[in-house]
């Protein structure tokens, strides 16, 4: 099948290449991806800045946000029903994890699709475990993309509040203060330290 992949860590080669099939067997539920997002995250990773590919592989199929269509009857879902996966998964050792929240994961060990060493959901078809969430909760993207299948927009903002947000967010974006490139996960760019340098500096957490 097709996908779209990138080797992280190497800007420039994002591709679309034949990949095999997703896993069919039990264990998962067959899903056929309608919609995939791309974001900041996406541009980053395709750019180079950061990603992993899954262990033994070069390449990553990209895609961390799916709207997908499940293709059999299986696992209590009905074909043709529309689903959304989560992008996070436990690392299975801290207590963020175990309590369902691996998006506060505190080990640093969690794994992500299209991102930390899983593949993504840029694909002609994809293969998911079934569970959807810890006890009956659903993860953030799950809700998101559930409540705008359903027309539920209690939990998104009006178009006004929007366009006020931006009013603030643009200038700044756009304005003259030049933008500086830092490594990712550090605590930014050496030029941040001119500004606290009257004062004794950053306190950097150890």
């Amino acid at each position: 099948m097709l996908a779209l992949v990138t080797e992280p860590g190497r800007g420039g080669t994002a591709r679309i290449a034949q990949v095999p099939d997703p896993p069919g067997d039990r264990g998962f539920v067959r899903l056929r991806a309608l919609e995939v997002g791309v974001c900041g995250t996406d541009r980053e990773i395709v750019a180079g800045h950061f990603g992993v590919a899954p262990r033994g592989r070069d390449t990553l199929v990209l895609g961390h946000e799916l709207l997908a269509e499940v293709i059999a009857d299986d696992h209590g879902f009905r074909r043709g029903d529309l689903v959304a996966a989560t992008v996070r998964r436990s690392c299975r050792r801290c207590a963020a994890c175990d309590a369902g929240s691996p998006d506060a994961c505190l080990s640093g060990a969690y794994t992500e699709r299209g991102i930390t060493a899983l593949d993504g959901f840029a694909s002609e078809l994809v293969s998911e475990r079934p569970e959807q969430g810890h006890e009956g909760r659903m993860d953030a993207y799950e809700r998101l993309l559930g409540d705008a299948v359903a027309g539920d927009a209690t939990l998104f903002a009006r178009q006004d509040v929007v366009e006020a947000a931006w009013a603030i967010v643009d200038p700044v974006i756009h304005g003259p203060s030049p933008m500086y490139d830092y490594a990712p996960g550090s605590w930014g760019p050496a030029e941040a330290d001119a500004l606290v340098a009257d004062v004794g500096g950053w306190n950097t957490p150890q």
